[in-house]
C-alpha cells in the first residue's frame, strides 16, 4: 500500500510514492478490490479483511469487537 500527496493548486502536482506497509495477502488477493480494505475516518489506519482462518492460533487468538446501539450513533451523526 502506497500514499501519495497530491497538491491541486495552481495546477495537479503529485508527490513520490511512499510504502505504507506491505501485506501479503492484500498482495495474493489483489489490493484494488475495494471490499477487502477499508481506512479509518481518522486517516490513521486500515482495517484489512482477511479469511477467518488465515492468522488465528494458540498465539494469535481471534478478537471480536461489537457495537452496540451503533445505529443510533450514526443516526445522531446524519442529523449534524
Amino acid at each position: 500500500m502506497i500514499e501519495v500527496n497530491a497538491l491541486t493548486e495552481p495546477e495537479l502536482t503529485l508527490g513520490a510514492p511512499q510504502k505504507l506497509f506491505t501485506s501479503s495477502y492484500l498482495e495474493q488477493m489483489g489490493a484494488t478490490r475495494p471490499h477487502l480494505y477499508d481506512v479509518t475516518e481518522d486517516g490513521q489506519r486500515f482495517v484489512v479483511v482477511q479469511p477467518w482462518n488465515s492468522r488465528i492460533s494458540k498465539e494469535t487468538p481471534a478478537i471480536v469487537h461489537v457495537w452496540q446501539n451503533w445505529y443510533e450513533e450514526f443516526r445522531n451523526r446524519e442529523q449534524d
